[in-house]
């Protein structure tokens, strides 16, 4: 197939700014990165509504906006094509990149475009939802369930047929080689596989500074630290993050640790499990050191980060998580599962600590440990860890190198890349 060249980026991306979940800001801060060494085109079905659109240089957002379920059945992306086939045509795109299989039916029909098409997996959605999570139909909502059902099948489909696969971390390649591809030697020659990271916004420190941090006066006040933990509370969301987990593992350690007494749990995030969640926690003897504030603005959730002793991810399956990325990058220490990319987020002993999914026991021990140590010395740490493996300009300089590859320019495209470190790295 013959590539475009000379012309712009074009990031199909179903999450991006003004959201505010992780996939969002993997997105946004990924398409704004790369937008600052090539034109980049931003393709989205997500209404800025009252917000003020992005600018930057080189960067160009297409919004074509349309309701929830259209998206879901194939309207947007019948849609975003015929605006994508308009551009190929008339020679002025080098390069599709698609963030996540979430719009499969626009990926599939691009592939017979010319002009070269990457898939970035992240994890969840084009992973184990779509290839693992059992078929439930609820009987109350008929149609959505089939649109979801079809939905997946057609995700499963770009997947497998995707010429080029990009993931954020090693794990979720192996998926798509082992489970996607089911382990086909002839399948997976046929394809490319890169990891690309993410990476933080390069200003995620300015961000905080001044701040409010909520809870933290009162938590010192009654002479305890706090561990830090986000994620959507709807099903989901609390079974991929492990929180009931979390909460078990934070009783059993205070009944072995008498210290822990007076360490508190702060879960930052809102869904229809909040109130179960509050059950467990008094079941547990926990409700008078587990707050569950609810969303908060991602400022404060930074202000937080900084004050917490550590930052708690026990997900049962996980990408490279945003949250935890970006904990790393604020200098928390970290206590993971070791499942997906957030293995690789963390030096045993040195940034934090990690336990096996689904183990709380384990898990116990673990948050044990990382109270115990010096808060100070696994921050720095944890920062160092970040700029080795996931700064900005690693995965700028790894995305350009595959970008080389996929759709070469004809033109010298030895780019200096130079990434002021935010304040206080």
């Amino acid at each position: 197939m013959a590539s475009a060249v000379g012309g712009r980026l074009v990031v199909v991306a179903p999450h991006f700014y003004p959201q505010t979940g992780g996939y969002a800001h993997a997105i946004t801060n990924f398409a704004r990165l790369l937008a600052g060494y090539v034109p980049v085109t931003v393709l989205c079905p997500v209404p800025l509504a009252a917000t003020r659109e992005l600018v930057d240089q080189n960067l160009q957002v297409i919004r074509l906006t349309c309701q929830g379920w259209q998206l879901a059945t194939g309207v947007w992306d019948l849609r975003a094509f015929a605006w994508l086939s308009r551009r190929v045509k008339e020679n002025g795109i080098r390069a599709i990149l698609f963030e996540t299989a979430e719009t499969p039916l626009l990926g599939l029909r691009a592939l017979g475009l010319d002009v070269p098409v990457m898939l970035r997996v992240h994890a969840t959605g084009e992973t184990e939802l779509a290839f693992q999570a059992p078929l439930e139909f609820d009987r109350d909502q008929i149609m959505r369930s089939l649109q979801r059902a079809y939905h997946y099948f057609l995700m499963r489909r770009f997947v497998r047929r995707a010429p080029v696969v990009l993931s954020t971390n090693p794990y979720h390649l192996r998926f798509v080689k082992e489970v996607a591809l089911a382990s086909n030697v002839v399948a997976i020659s046929r394809r490319r596989f890169f990891v690309v990271p993410n990476t933080t916004d390069p200003d995620v420190d300015a961000t905080v500074w001044n701040m409010p941090t909520p809870f933290v006066d009162e938590i010192l006040r009654a002479g305890g630290r706090f561990l830090l933990s986000l994620g959507r509370l709807d099903r989901q969301g609390v079974e991929q993050k492990g929180v009931v987990d979390l909460l078990d593992a934070l009783a059993l350690a205070r009944r072995h640790d008498p210290t822990m007494q007076r360490v508190f749990l702060v879960v930052v995030g809102d869904g229809d499990q909040r109130g179960a969640l509050r059950d467990r926690a008094k079941a547990l003897g926990l409700d008078a050191v587990v707050i569950l504030p609810g969303h908060l603005p991602q400022a404060s959730v930074f202000a937080l980060t900084r004050a917490a002793h550590a930052v708690v991810l026990l997900s049962r399956y996980e990408g490279l998580a945003m949250f935890a990325l970006e904990s790393l990058a604020l200098g928390a220490p970290l206590v993971v599962s070791r499942t997906g990319g957030l293995s690789d987020l963390v030096i045993e002993g040195r940034n934090g600590f990690t336990a096996e999914p689904h183990d709380p026991v384990g898990a116990a021990e673990a948050l044990r440990r990382v109270l115990e140590a010096s808060r100070n010395s696994m921050s720095a740490a944890s920062r160092e860890v970040f700029a080795s493996r996931f700064a900005a300009r690693r995965t700028l300089e790894t995305f350009m190198d595959v970008l080389s590859l996929i759709a070469p320019s004809p033109l010298s495209e030895r780019v200096e890349i130079e990434l002021e470190a935010p304040p206080g790295r």
